[in-house]
């Protein structure tokens, strides 16, 4: 049925009977809405829960690759403190032997 055909059907109807049928048309519409924004708002609900959970798992990816870095830029700077201090003994021992000749 579509919207035409209740207007054509409730015209026929006299005013007080047509203002009731309307009213009650109008209650049921509302009734049927809530329900419908009670759904989506559950949807939503799941939705945002879902994206939560998703959030939560890229956030502990990042912090696991924020650890691999920081461990890495701590091997780094292993490496070069022992390559600066290697160097530095290299030189020393190299002077040592250049002086005695």
């Amino acid at each position: 049925m579509k919207l035409n055909d209740s207007n054509s059907i409730a015209d026929g109807l006299d005013e007080k009977n047509r203002s009731s049928i309307l009213q009650l048309i109008d209650l049921k519409t509302e009734s049927d809405m809530d329900k419908v924004l009670a759904k989506i708002d559950a949807k939503f609900a799941h939705m945002d829960a879902k994206f939560a959970h998703m959030e939560s798992k890229i956030d502990s990816k990042f912090a696991q690759i924020d650890s691999r870095f920081a461990h890495v830029e701590g091997s780094i700077t292993t490496v070069r403190w022992v390559i600066i201090v290697a160097g530095g003994l290299l030189g020393a021992i190299l002077t040592i032997i250049a002086t005695k000749h």
